[in-house]
């Protein structure tokens, strides 16, 4: 579940960032992506934690959770940025280069 809900909001990234650019703001991905970020270090870890039982408590079920979204939900993140930054500037290099 927590795998895919990376991949759901990679995808979502990558939509948002589209929709910026078609919409003239696409200097404001940045924003988007620091949204993310913060959505991946305190919002869904908290959505996807385990309830613990009462008395002895194991937080390593909780802890998987966490490293999960910190690790995997913000390399993908930091990824999904830097792939869309690098092609749009070489899709764009290459439109100035046809002209």
């Amino acid at each position: 579940m927590i795998l895919w809900t990376i991949i759901l909001i990679s995808f979502l990234q990558i939509l948002i960032y589209i929709i910026l650019d078609r919409i003239g703001y696409g200097k404001r991905k940045w924003l988007v992506f620091l949204l993310i970020i913060a959505l991946n270090m305190f919002v869904f870890p908290e959505l996807f934690s385990p309830k613990l039982p009462e008395g002895p408590k194991c937080g390593m079920p909780v802890m998987a959770v966490y490293i999960a979204f910190w690790i995997i939900g913000g390399l993908s993140a930091i990824v999904v940025h830097s792939i869309y930054f690098l092609v749009g500037r070489m899709i764009s290099k290459t439109k100035t280069e046809q002209n």
